[in-house]
């Protein structure tokens, strides 16, 4: 009977140890995923608003230059106007993609570190009940 216990208790401490150290390897990979969304969200901002100041000094261009200037000027600007709108569409669309992944890493994240939190209040559990039976094991000893 003894042997069985001890089985027992060794494959609780080597689950125990198995679930923890995979509770951290996740969210450790979720965090670093997360700086790294996170990054790529600031990039994809600057590369926004940089866009929106270069498309406001086309337009700007563009509306300086009258009917009595060249038609090509007019019309190379207007392009140059369209490109740059066409690429802020384009970062907004990736920004946004970028929030949607960020906010389900986030859940994860937060998930794993739910779970690792209870592994570790698991853990602390696990030793007050191994303190319980060695003092119960040193009682019985004495009486003996």
């Amino acid at each position: 009977m003894k042997k069985e216990i001890s089985d027992k208790f060794n494959s609780l401490k080597s689950a125990k140890r198995d679930f923890v150290k995979t509770t951290q390897l996740a969210s450790t990979r979720l965090a670093m995923q997360h700086e790294r969304l996170t990054e790529r969200l600031k990039r994809g901002n600057e590369r926004i608003r940089r866009h929106q100041e270069r498309l406001k000094s086309k337009s700007l261009q563009l509306a300086q230059t009258s009917q009595s200037t060249a038609h090509k000027t007019h019309t190379k600007l207007k392009t140059q106007a369209d490109k740059i709108k066409d690429s802020v569409r384009t970062a907004k669309t990736e920004v946004r993609d970028i929030r949607v992944e960020l906010g389900k890493v986030k859940q994860d994240l937060a998930n794993a570190r739910h779970h690792l939190s209870h592994a570790l209040h698991i853990d602390s559990a696990i030793e007050k009940a191994e303190k319980a039976l060695a003092k119960l094991r040193a009682a019985r000893n004495k009486a003996a």
